[in-house]
């Protein structure tokens, strides 16, 4: 009987032998990938769009469309041919001195013309191909319901300034209420107010007031409440609480309200004595 050791070691020379057959080559390792660089001459190479520039400008007084026009290099026909179109109702070559305009240009090429006749409509003139196009659309808003609050230390003007709102909603305010509050004797310091109302926004800035949607005004512990409501077939129309109608026969004050700015006082002139 042959030793154990040497019988492991036939089997290990077999099998470096069976791994050293002939016709058994070695796998080549991958070669590789060619990469063929082409350079791309100035011709082929696409070219790149330069990014709108928007200037935006102010009607000045005594400045025309056509000088506008005219300096963005728009021929003489051209320019005739805008200014005797009306677009739903607008006037294309009509400018109003303080409304905004806007030159879009592509390098140093204009290629839009904007022009805003009112708050709600936009005039878009097109130079970018040979004969340029005009059209009217209206101006996109993000409209936003929200709540305005103050107290009256002096004057509802002062106190819708100091809300941070403009005096215009203190003149909304009063016409509102113009058959309930006399805001030329009434107002008392510590009366307070709150209205729900949309505000006009656009690029993220705030642009005018919408509707007035709801109001609260106490006054001299008196409160006071309107709600915005349309009855059927008919128009936009504010009532109290209990339904009836803010409008009544006669105003609180003889004159209507349009300027809130003074103050107020408990001395009154005595009707009869003539005296305060």
């Amino acid at each position: 009987m042959r030793p154990p050791f040497v019988f492991l070691l036939l089997i290990g020379i077999g099998l470096a032998g069976f791994s050293y057959l002939p016709g058994r080559a070695e796998k080549a390792p991958p070669k590789p990938p060619i990469v063929i660089e082409k350079s791309i001459s100035a011709k082929e190479a696409l070219p790149l769009t330069p990014p709108p520039v928007v200037s935006e400008f102010k009607v000045k007084k005594g400045e025309t469309f056509y000088g506008i026009l005219k300096g963005l290099g728009v021929r003489d026909g051209s320019i005739m041919a805008l200014a005797a179109k009306r677009v739903d109702g607008v006037n294309v070559a009509r400018l109003v001195a303080g409304r905004p305009y806007r030159i879009i240009k592509r390098g140093s090429e204009a290629v839009e013309y904007q022009y805003e006749p009112d708050e709600t409509r936009l005039v878009r003139v097109s130079l970018g191909s040979r004969e340029p196009e005009v059209s009217v659309e209206p101006i996109a808003y993000d409209v936003r319901t929200e709540l305005v609050s103050g107290v009256i230390k002096n004057s509802l003007f002062n106190a819708v300034e100091s809300a941070g709102e403009h005096p215009v909603l203190a003149m909304d305010l009063a016409e509102m209420f113009a058959w309930q509050i006399d805001f030329f004797r009434d107002l008392r310091r510590g009366d307070v107010f709150s209205v729900q109302l949309e505000k006009f926004y656009r690029d993220g800035k705030f642009v005018k007031y919408g509707r007035i949607l709801a109001a609260r005004f106490s006054n001299s512990g008196h409160l006071h409440q309107a709600f915005l409501f349309r009855p059927a077939h008919g128009r936009d129309e504010y009532f109290d609480e209990k339904g009836g109608s803010l409008r009544k026969q006669f105003l609180k004050a003889p004159l209507r309200f349009r300027r809130i700015s003074s103050g107020f006082s408990r001395r009154r002139l005595n009707p009869v004595t003539k005296r305060v």
